[in-house]
């Protein structure tokens, strides 16, 4: 097994490796994002408002569930997997992981497979759904697994096996889950048994591939150090959750399953902006762990932060200023409600992976239980404007509520990144586009409705003011150093 290590990034060859990290392990994430938002259409035309509430309440449901079935394990083995060269350890490493998860995930399922219809009564107020919950539930092993052992793909640095694995899942499990909810019309619990069929299918085969990274057996004295490292990191994984979701709970508490239909649509139209950013994370990392203390990095670091704001502020009023028309190409007239969270939604994303990508910070410090405490932070501030602005702007209050929690959580974990880690992130241009784009954000509440050519231009005097501010305030010369950016996300002749 050879692991490849990067080019210095003096050399220009930070943003090739990171490039090369984006196009295998990121775009596999953002893959997977972009087909979620693929199927928006499809199952706004399928499935009533409610019941797409319903499949996004249990999806929600299920993913921060598992969490404590995977014990965080797959980055505790990440983290272990570069303590030591020797093989044996690595593969022991593994293993340990793998049997503290397996135990863990089957605990957390029965647990819920034997009350579904508590559950359902719990999550929608009827026992209607207890099929869909037991459904939803027994994917929670079978991905768990899965997600664990392809971690081998990303500590091999095996791009050609990471994007073959789960891009084969997504192709699988979106052909399967078309087949059982719109060619068959199999209903919600099509779609569920289906999916979970295809869960089952690639657990085995993740499995197989990682059978000699098992057959090293496992070590309890390195089990209980991966615990040690991992299970502080649950609160913050469970904050990290919360920041994603704590306003759905919201909409489910305050409103209805209606309601939760146009909440999660609006948020399935900004979805890639967060696509684009899940795929920077995958490929930042990594990378970051290893290059943080190599020659250049604190200005890789910097300017990786500035294009990304940039960028991101470009997304979210397009969002916001086009969202009538986003609506009507994506779903039915059914939730033209949600037209006015998107702008909303869209920078509580862009603010909420900023705060991921320079959390890493705190990760290289293994400063982990500081990152659950500015996630709780913003948590708390998020809670306490939703429940205010929730009565008289309904779900507006919510998207905005939602926005401020994520305001005050960035600014938190910006002020310990610059106390544990001094030097790597400068936040100046990120306070600047934010600023602007929030002063555009709350126009939008008023010329939503207005020509679409006088949204247009709107949009454009933002893209002009961002230029000015990037070359004023970052270089002259950045569209060349975004160019170079850009260009060096594509893969060299010859490299793996």
């Amino acid at each position: 097994m050879t692991i490849q290590t990067g080019a210095s990034p003096q050399s220009g060859g930070f943003f090739r490796e990171l490039g090369l990290n984006f196009f295998s392990y990121g775009m596999v994430s953002a893959f997977s994002n972009f087909i979620s938002f693929l199927m928006v259409p499809f199952f706004t035309r399928v499935f009533s408002t409610v019941e797409y509430g319903v499949l996004e309440t249990i999806q929600m449901v299920v993913m921060v569930i598992a969490l404590f079935g995977t014990l965080m394990l797959e980055n505790s083995f990440l983290r272990f997997y570069f303590d030591n060269d020797d093989l044996s350890y690595q593969h022991r490493a593994f293993s340990s992981g793998f049997y503290a998860l397996i135990p863990a995930s089957l605990f957390i399922t029965a647990l819920l497979v034997i009350f579904p219809a508590t559950s359902s009564q719990v999550l929608f107020r009827t026992p209607e759904y207890s099929m869909v919950v037991l459904l939803a539930v027994l994917r929670i092993p079978f991905k768990n697994v899965m997600a664990y052992c392809s971690t081998i793909f990303l500590v091999e640095f095996n791009r050609k096996r990471y994007a073959q694995f789960h891009i084969s899942f997504i192709i699988v499990n979106v052909t399967a889950s078309i087949l059982a909810a719109v060619v068959f019309r199999l209903g919600l619990t099509g779609l569920l048994a289906a999916q979970s069929g295809v869960a089952i299918l690639f657990a085995i085969i993740a499995v197989i591939f990682s059978r000699n990274y098992l057959a090293g057996g496992p070590s309890w004295h390195l089990m209980k150090h991966m615990l040690s490292y991992s299970l502080p990191m649950i609160p913050a994984s469970l904050s990290s959750y919360g920041q994603r979701y704590v306003n759905r709970v919201f909409v489910l508490v305050l409103y209805s399953l209606y309601s939760m239909g146009i909440f999660s649509v609006a948020s399935k139209i900004a979805l890639p902006l967060m696509l684009m950013a899940a795929a920077l994370r995958m490929a930042w990392v990594p990378y970051a762990f290893k290059t943080w203390q190599s020659p250049g990095s604190r200005k890789n670091f910097r300017l990786f932060l500035d294009l990304y704001i940039g960028v991101s502020g470009l997304m979210i009023v397009g969002f916001a200023f086009f969202g009538p028309e986003l609506v009507a190409i994506i779903s039915t007239r059914e939730y033209s409600d949600a037209s006015v969270l998107i702008g909303f939604i869209a920078m509580s994303f862009a603010i909420q992976s900023a705060s991921r990508l320079i959390g890493v910070g705190l990760n290289i410090r293994k400063k982990t239980g500081l990152l659950s405490m500015a996630t709780m932070f913003g948590i708390l501030i998020a809670s306490l404007a939703m429940y205010f602005l929730s009565g008289p702007l309904k779900l507006l209050g919510i998207a905005i509520g939602t926005l401020a929690g994520e305001i005050v959580g960035f600014i938190v974990l910006a002020i310990l990144v610059r106390r544990f880690l001094p030097g790597y992130f400068s936040f100046k241009i990120t306070v600047i586009v934010l600023g602007i784009t929030a002063l555009f954000l709350t126009a939008n509440l008023f010329l939503i409705e207005s020509h679409f050519l006088l949204r247009l231009a709107i949009t454009g005097t933002y893209a002009a003011l961002l230029y000015l501010v990037y070359i004023t305030l970052v270089s002259r010369n950045i569209f060349k150093q975004a160019w170079h950016f850009a260009s060096s996300l594509l893969p060299r002749k010859g490299r793996a």
